[in-house]
């Protein structure tokens, strides 16, 4: 059998992909000559994809976040069994409620490729273009207390940031409580978490996340103030890759979560990623604005601000600025 014959047999199936070397020991040839006899296969009209990450594979990919496309690469137990794709919304989260609301499962995930209306945190408007960003909610139905919800964002922060440095090239962010995702002290990708509660439990879940993946250019309102991975590391990322392994940091920092019920196995990650511990901030709160010497997280994931009579405050929802608001 020859090299070419070997080497398809060996990556046939939709989402087959093997790096170089398990490649090369599989075909029996070294690594430099299996590349060039898949640059040969390619210059001859067959579909041979590099995926970052992931290594060499046969057929086309694209970069919309269709379910298939992101299966392809999709290796979780529970989290997107049901994949929803859209290609435009007002927002994934909207979409996620309304669907969770008429008993959508557990683990449905919404992918869109453009949000028309897309929400932060404290009520503002997240840009949402088409074509170079990733928009995704998931539903969730724990079986667990409201009061529990609160950690959260915490989690869904340290997994994300921890998906960010799969990527190749990887990526190492700063978190700014609640969830905000930084590099260099621009934005990045933020997450938006919403629930519905009833007879003191939680009916359901949903975790939004928006993250800047290949924008290259920002409105001016906006452009001093966040950033992109591309623009972070003048590299391209396919977004269904970037999707599935953010879908599995998820499910895995969610089973450690659901298991510990405790923020514990996620606060060394956090610290040595948080920008305000020891800090002078303000925090925005819906009632107020208090300022105080950011000292770390509780339990709850509530912020433990110490106040300028010496008295430690927990503040469970605001949003975070270092020095004081002008």
């Amino acid at each position: 059998m020859d090299g070419r014959q070997r080497v398809l047999d060996l990556l046939e199936g939709d989402g087959v992909f093997l790096p170089i070397e398990e490649i090369a020991h599989s075909i029996g040839m070294d690594a430099n000559t299996s590349r060039s006899l898949l640059e040969e296969m390619s210059a001859d009209g067959v579909r041979v994809v590099e995926v970052p990450g992931r290594g060499f594979g046969i057929g086309a990919v694209t970069d919309i976040l269709f379910e298939q496309e992101v299966r392809k690469f999709l290796r979780t137990r529970d989290l997107g069994n049901e994949i929803i794709f859209r290609h435009e919304v007002t927002s994934t989260n909207d979409l996620a409620v309304a669907l969770a609301e008429n008993g959508q499962p557990h683990g449905t995930v919404i992918l869109a490729d453009r949000q028309t209306g897309g929400r932060g945190r404290m009520g503002r408007t997240w840009i949402s273009p088409a074509g170079v960003n990733l928009y995704l909610s998931a539903i969730f139905r724990p079986e667990l207390p409201p009061a529990a919800a609160t950690e959260v964002p915490i989690m869904m922060a340290v997994a994300v940031a921890r998906a960010l440095e799969r990527q190749t090239p990887p990526l190492k962010l700063h978190i700014k409580w609640p969830n905000d995702l930084l590099y260099n002290g621009r934005k990045l990708g933020g997450i938006l978490c919403e629930m519905r509660t009833s007879a003191n439990r939680i009916q359901f879940l949903v975790a939004g996340i928006g993250i800047n993946v290949n924008t290259i250019d920002f409105n001016s309102e906006i452009s001093d103030q966040a950033t992109s991975m591309r623009i972070a590391t003048g590299e391209s990322y396919l977004r269904p890759l970037l999707a599935a392994d953010l879908l599995e940091e998820i499910e895995a920092a969610w089973d450690v979560w659901t298991t510990e019920e405790s923020l514990d196995p996620f606060m060394e990650y956090w610290v040595e990623r948080s920008i305000l511990e020891g800090r002078q901030i303000t925090v925005a709160t819906q009632a107020a604005q208090v300022e105080g010497i950011a000292e770390g997280l509780a339990p709850s994931g509530a912020l433990l601000l110490r106040m300028p009579d010496g008295s430690l405050r927990e503040i469970y929802a605001g949003d975070a600025h270092i020095g004081p608001l002008i």
